[in-house]
């Protein structure tokens, strides 16, 4: 070999070697940068807030033959009011499926395609303990739906005690095409465990579960989750699996939900799942199309691009999105949204958008959905301005204002019902959507005007001002005066309580 040749090998080998090296600095700075933003996909404070709050574990077991869900359950609650309490309420939600009088499935045939069909929550024990003592003798049910579960005490609960309470129960599924509901082979548990009620003005909240709207939310708290299904299914759930197991018979996911205000889940043998990092937070999409999966990913991923900078980082290190068998368009918890599968793909980007929203307006920043439905809904409608400019354009963005809001300001709804209203004033679902959704959220456009385009900055400050609470309209209207400088009550009368005839 020639040393001419010789020199020209070197050289090469040498290249080789420095790009190898470059390419390896490369994939180091890439897996650190991944690493940093995996850090960064749980918010520091979510854990110290979590280890606050109250801790509900939950092991269930799911029987498809019998559409049900054996359920063991433990609460452990902390009392932060300075009223002593007589008894300890928690809500049943499913069993206001147990009759068509209490039902909010009765007469949707979207939901029930073969008719009305009743789901229920069969309590079997129920025990309180207090420092090592059992303080309670009995239960009973405050409401004729049965979703008002009141544990009597024996000594009153003061401030700064803590219960321990242990349920054991059985969820059975009605057959609907609904967020609690089974269809084909497809459960969808959401509430379908027992919560805390929430305590509010020196008393327990016991609203009931209107056919409009959504039941009221309660306080955040720090779930565990153990759930067993037979082999074959899929477990879609809001929270981080953080184990899973399989025996030849069935699987097990063990799930850490912290600071979420309750848990949806969804288990099925017809899902299909992709999943992608976006932000550092990990995003799956479930559909039983996997095609779909991946249109419902693309779009979810973008959602959570542009909610993270317009207002702030979403806070848990997983988001869920599933197109389910649904009659409805969707639906929200903590960390999961469900949407209809049956949906056209410009309405599945919509609804999965105001469904995803509702991760920063609900989940985040909670709001009392009995008397002011519109807190959250309209910030949701509101998030789907922002989504589309960020994704499409300014453009884009006012030919959906156009479309999806401006109209309610030209319809006269009967009845005398206003934005601002509570949701038992609403008398039909197209006066709802129209006012809560349409009008109240163009109110929300007037504000950003008001504030020259600052809207989205300000609601930024809103949701870190209220994380892990629950906000009203006045707390709103705080923090645009004070973040914002402007005094928006005004504008909110205009809107939100002025009753409108065209």
């Amino acid at each position: 070999m020639t040393e001419k040749r010789k020199q020209l090998i070197r050289r090469i080998l040498l290249a080789v070697c420095t790009a190898a090296v470059v390419l390896a600095l490369a994939i180091v700075g890439v897996v650190q940068l991944l690493n940093d933003r995996r850090e960064q996909a749980r918010e520091p404070w979510l854990d110290t807030a979590a280890a606050e709050l109250d801790r509900i574990t939950i092991d269930a077991k799911l029987d498809p033959a019998s559409h049900s869900m054996a359920v063991t359950q433990t609460l452990m609650l902390t009392s932060r009011t300075a009223e002593p309490r007589q008894e300890l309420v928690l809500r049943s939600w499913a069993n206001a499926f147990m009759k068509p009088d209490t039902s909010p499935l009765a007469g949707n045939a979207d939901c029930c395609p073969d008719g009305f069909s009743a789901g229920s929550l069969v309590l079997e024990e129920a025990t309180v303990v207090k420092n090592g003592i059992p303080a309670q003798a009995d239960h009973l049910y405050r409401d004729d739906a049965r979703t008002v579960l009141a544990l009597p005490l024996q000594e009153s609960w003061q401030q700064g005690e803590s219960l321990l309470v242990t349920l054991r129960y059985t969820v059975h599924f009605p057959h609907a095409k609904y967020r609690f509901g089974w269809w084909e082979n497809t459960f969808m548990a959401g509430h379908a465990f027992i919560v805390p009620a929430l305590w509010q003005n020196g008393a327990y909240r016991t609203d009931a579960w209107q056919a409009l709207g959504d039941p009221l939310s309660g306080e955040c708290a720090d779930y565990t989750l153990s759930i067993i299904a037979p082999k074959g299914y899929r477990c879609a759930v809001g929270g981080t699996v953080t184990a899973t197991s399989r025996t030849k018979d069935y699987t097990t996911w063990v799930v850490h939900a912290p600071a979420v205000r309750d848990v949806g889940l969804v288990l099925s043998t017809e899902l299909e799942s992709v999943a992608r990092t976006v932000d550092g937070i990990r995003l799956t999409a479930y559909a039983a199309d996997r095609a779909l999966a991946g249109t419902l990913l693309g779009h979810a991923a973008e959602m959570l691009e542009a909610y993270n900078e317009c207002y702030v980082p979403y806070p848990f290190e997983d988001l869920t999105v599933c197109a389910l068998p649904l009659g409805v368009s969707g639906a929200e918890y903590t960390a999961l949204c469900m949407v209809a599968d049956t949906l056209e793909e410009d309405e599945l980007e919509l609804t999965a958008a105001h469904e995803l929203a509702h991760q920063w307006w609900y989940a985040l920043v909670g709001s009392d959905s009995q008397t002011h439905p519109w807190l959250d809904e309209a910030l949701c409608e509101y998030s789907l301005l922002e989504y589309v400019e960020h994704r499409y354009g300014l453009s884009a963005r006012e030919d959906l204002r156009m479309q999806r809001i401006e109209p309610s300001m030209r319809i006269t709804v009967a009845g005398g019902a206003t934005p601002g209203a509570p949701l038992d004033y609403f008398e039909t679902e197209t006066d709802y959507a129209m006012l809560v959704y349409g009008r109240a959220a163009a109110f929300l456009c007037a504000a950003d005007e008001l504030l020259s385009g600052r809207l989205a900055q300000v609601l930024g400050t809103y949701a870190q001002t209220y994380a892990l609470a629950i906000a009203d309209r006045a707390d709103l209207a705080r923090v645009m005066l004070e973040a914002g400088g402007v005094d928006i009550e005004p504008l909110m009368v205009d809107f939100l309580d002025t009753y409108l005839i065209n």
